[in-house]
């Protein structure tokens, strides 16, 4: 088995976008005033350009940034999952939440708002494709597939349903065992394969992608463990180390095992 440690980096400079925004998109949208002097949220930064980008790569085709809006990122992240479906800013010195699919907005401090509409929205928007066909209480549409087996064992009929979930957790799995740069999911030739294929699929940027196989990475972690304490008595352990050509030091962890079977 191995371990190996995942770098998470963006590379600075220019990002090429097509995100529609007004002429004055090369100036940073907010002013240079430190944010602490316009809301009591200390944790967080006006975004950069670079990080505007980013979040532009993020967005649905249809949705843009609205120039001028003094979008936030937080350093600490929020613990419920619904808040990745939106982006917050400051406006009239008040905390806001702009969903990343649709043009609505709500206030978005909870100690003085809570964040039930926010949940809420999250949940019935339209415009979002992983609650695309749950519409007013239906099921989401089924839909029937041929399953190919193994070999020639011919195959079976199922039932399919588009899960947005499912799918970005494949794309994160396919990025990890293909041994993928992050910024595969921004090239040209697979957006285009993917809008072809399914259009309701919102292809995640390589900022969300690196977070997913992280999150991945910690959960088969866990997994691991919880493995080879009930399952192996003895682990002999080999490592190896190497530098990349950026000069970045890694080491690899490899465990040797017997299990019960």
């Amino acid at each position: 088995m191995k371990f190996v440690a995942i770098q998470l980096s963006i590379t600075e400079g220019s990002t090429q976008n097509s995100c529609n925004m007004s002429s004055s998109s090369n100036k940073r949208l907010f002013s240079e005033e430190s944010i602490e002097t316009q809301t009591p949220l200390m944790d967080a930064h006006f975004l950069t350009e670079n990080e505007l980008a980013e979040l532009c790569i993020s967005l649905a085709p249809s949705k843009t940034l609205i120039a001028g809006r003094k979008y936030i990122r937080r350093k600490s992240k929020r613990r419920a999952v619904y808040w990745v479906n939106f982006m917050e800013y400051l406006e009239d010195y008040q905390l806001r939440a702009e969903c990343k699919f649709c043009d609505k907005n709500f206030a978005a401090d909870a100690t003085v708002n809570g964040s039930k509409n926010v949940k809420l929205h999250s949940e019935k928007c339209d415009k979002n494709p992983a609650n695309e066909d749950r519409g007013k209480g239906k099921y989401k549409q089924t839909e029937l597939v041929f399953e190919p087996a193994a070999g020639d064992d011919g195959g079976k009929l199922k039932n399919w349903v588009f899960d947005f979930n499912e799918v970005r957790e494949a794309l994160t799995y396919m990025i990890i065992v293909d041994e993928l740069p992050f910024r595969f999911v921004d090239k040209c030739g697979f957006r285009n394969l993917m809008h072809v294929m399914n259009p309701r699929f919102q292809i995640p940027s390589r900022v969300t992608i690196g977070r997913d196989c992280y999150e991945i990475y910690l959960k088969e972690k866990v997994i691991l463990k919880e493995f080879i304490a009930k399952s192996c008595q003895r682990i002999s352990i080999t490592t190896d180390t190497w530098t990349s050509i950026r000069t970045v030091n890694y080491m690899c962890v490899t465990a040797h095992f017997i299990d019960h079977e």
